[in-house]
């Protein structure tokens, strides 16, 4: 065997180099592939890093009773909260709304149009935890100005990276027409 060997050796050092090129492009698939799939691992955990620290805003009514002068529990009053409920910071917030929501609260003997501050104008941060807060007077009015209180829209806002974010919502105030009114700190 050994004597084969040696008066074989061209065809062997060939065989051997043959066997290394096929066993180092093995290496190089197997290797090209298993970077493929880290890299697809890396970005899958940095989008899911950023949906976790994403600002994510909701929008609602509360309703709170209006104390008079004596402390005592008065009518039902609606307030507008627009909150940041993420971990990061909301730029750039426009607030869509059908129909337009506004209230007509007393001022000098006129009633006025007054559309609460956020939805009129663009906001241009709300960062995360803050509400924002508008009143809407008091409920009975709401329902004297929507024959059907129920109002749809959205929310438009970017990360601090200029990621843009659309939220849908709708915003149900006849199901609140015979609620009594809670009194409660925002939450």
């Amino acid at each position: 065997m050994i004597e084969w060997a040696n008066l074989n050796n061209g065809f062997i050092s060939a065989l051997l180099t043959a066997i290394y090129v096929v066993a180092t492009f093995a290496i190089l698939f197997v290797m090209t592939r298993s970077n493929k799939l880290a890299h697809k691992s890396l970005e899958q955990a940095v989008e899911l890093e950023r949906a976790r620290v994403r600002p994510y805003l909701y929008l609602t009514i509360k309703i709170l009773a209006k104390r008079d002068n004596n402390d005592l529990i008065g009518l039902p009053y609606a307030y507008l909260l627009l909150k940041n409920y993420g971990k990061s910071q909301a730029c750039n917030v426009r607030i869509e709304i059908n129909p337009l929501l506004y209230s007509q609260p007393m001022i000098n003997g006129k009633k006025i149009k007054k559309i609460p501050y956020f939805i009129e104008n663009s906001t241009p941060n709300i960062a995360p935890e803050q509400i924002l807060v508008d009143s809407l007077g008091f409920t009975q009015g709401i329902f004297e100005i929507y024959e059907k209180p129920v109002f749809n829209g959205t929310i438009k806002y970017s990360d601090s990276l200029g990621k843009e974010y659309i939220t849908q919502y709708s915003i149900d105030l006849a199901v609140m027409s015979n609620t009594s009114s809670y009194d409660e700190a925002f939450s």
